[in-house]
């Protein structure tokens, strides 16, 4: 049975970070902020913002890296990561990565 795990987005970039080579290897790690407009409980038209994580390697960090800045209107193309961890307590969390293969740059 096949399966698919692809992820598509627009929005406007947040925090973009330095970029690392952890192992020889290029990552930029960056947040992505989301809108949708909603009725709130009195009807009221509300805009609800969603703050995604990115990540991206190679050639595309480098990429993003030159290109992208704060406030970029940015369409990103990828998939999901779940990526598990411990606290020092013991406690276990998990959170979740679109890990970007293509974006066009929107503004």
């Amino acid at each position: 049975m096949k399966s698919l795990n692809k992820t598509q987005l627009i929005g406007n970039v947040g925090q973009v970070s330095e970029m690392n080579e952890p192992a020889g290897k290029k990552v930029i790690n960056f947040s992505l902020a989301t809108n949708f407009q909603m009725k709130d409980e009195k009807g009221t038209n509300k805009t609800v913002t969603d703050w995604h994580r990115l990540t991206a390697w190679g050639k595309t960090a480098e990429l993003i890296a030159e290109h992208v800045k704060k406030g970029s209107y940015l369409f990103v193309e990828g998939y999901l990561k779940n990526n598990p961890y411990q606290d020092e307590k013991g406690n276990k969390f998990q959170n979740t990565t679109v890990v970007v293969e293509n974006f066009i740059l929107l503004s």
